[in-house]
């Protein structure tokens, strides 16, 4: 009970805990954070906070993703004019718009994928190392912090390297193959 209680599965052994960021690379509206919960941060946009390069799309500020037409986040997407299909190719593939840890964790999964390739099987507590190591350490933001304006701030914690919004930073996919 309290704080004996494990979230599972982040505060299972061999577990990587991940936070969303947007394109300011602050702590997402949605996102989780806490102590012993965030181990990096990844990219899964943050629709509060438009990417001032995308202008034709309301959802300007989320991650252009691949997904299957006929799931529910291509469907779900067409509610923020998200939906984007490159013909380029001669067939038509599906990308939406989206965001949430869902994205993030993806792009942590990709960078531990090209750690993996590049240096060889290991174990996950290495494999956290390496990209912690990596990452792009990023700071507390001011205190209190209510990016979705929730009337629920929270307060960013620095210990050492790590803070409980970022863990120890940013996954940096272009650090970790140098």
């Amino acid at each position: 009970q309290g704080a004996d209680c494990k979230m599972i599965p982040v505060q299972l052994p061999r577990v990587i805990g991940v936070s969303a960021v947007g394109v300011t690379q602050q702590l997402a509206w949605y996102s989780n954070y806490g102590r012993g919960v965030v181990d990096l941060a990844g990219p899964g946009g943050d629709s509060l906070i438009p990417y001032p390069l995308v202008t034709d799309t309301p959802a300007s500020g989320q991650v252009l993703s691949s997904v299957p037409p006929n799931s529910l986040f291509y469907q779900a997407a067409a509610d923020w004019n998200g939906q984007v299909q490159d013909c380029s190719s001669g067939s038509c593939a599906p990308y939406a718009y989206l965001l949430g840890t869902s994205m993030a964790a993806p792009h942590v999964t990709g960078v531990a994928a090209l750690a993996i390739s590049k240096y060889g099987r290991m174990a996950p507590e290495i494999l956290l190392g390496l990209l912690s190591l990596t990452a792009q350490r990023l700071p507390c933001p001011p205190s209190p912090y209510d990016p979705g304006e929730t009337g629920q701030p929270a307060a960013c914690e620095q210990r050492g390297l790590r803070n409980n919004f970022y863990g120890a930073g940013e996954v940096n996919a272009l650090a970790v193959v140098k």
